[in-house]
């Protein structure tokens, strides 16, 4: 048996939508001796984790430093609505967006530390795309809605994309899938650019 002790609480201001309750934790056998912290270090150098509703009364805990925490810290929350926007849509397409998980199916094809910019069509984030950056994909909650050029090649090709989620088939490359056409889609709900 694994235990997990929360060893400090701060409040994290900077998050987008509000204040989160941020805890660093560790990892202990069951004789109380300590294994590890709980969290990868983030990009701002914190090992912290927040609380996540599920849903259904219950709740996990997420780390910063992994795509899930950094979603919810953009202002992509999963338990609110915000004016009939769907936060939890939001929140997958954010997640798959930033693991390059283009089939939706938990398969990321991204590397760490690799830049993205990140925007959506309501207003939470907006494009601070830089120099040299190339428009990228759109994104659902079920994963890429379109997908003009795959992120880090070396991972996944068009083809391969094509090959392994047919429902893309028609929806690659940058003649069928411009960030112009896909704001006129209305499952496109996210998007980015990246570099080539």
């Amino acid at each position: 048996m694994t235990h997990v002790r929360i060893d400090g609480v701060e409040e994290d201001g900077s998050a987008r939508g509000g204040p989160l309750l941020l805890y660093s934790m560790s990892v202990h056998s069951p004789d109380g001796e300590e294994k590890e912290p709980f969290c990868l270090s983030d990009p701002q150098g914190r090992r912290a984790g927040f609380v996540i509703p599920d849903g259904s009364g219950g709740f996990h805990f997420t780390c910063t430093s992994g795509a899930e925490g950094k979603c919810v810290r953009m202002g992509y929350r999963p338990w609110e609505n915000r004016d009939g926007i769907s936060s939890h849509d939001l929140h997958k397409a954010c997640v798959h967006m930033l693991r390059a998980d283009y089939g939706g199916d938990n398969h990321p094809t991204t590397r760490d530390g690799t830049s993205v910019d990140i925007f959506d069509r309501f207003g939470i984030q907006h494009s601070e795309k830089a120099d040299g950056m190339q428009f990228e994909a759109a994104w659902g909650a079920d994963g890429a809605v379109c997908v003009a050029r795959p992120r880090i090649v070396q991972n996944v090709t068009l083809d391969d994309i094509a090959a392994r989620f047919p429902r893309l088939a028609g929806r690659l490359g940058p003649e069928k899938c411009s960030l112009e056409a896909m704001r006129e889609e209305p499952r496109a709900i996210l998007f980015n650019h990246s570099h080539p």
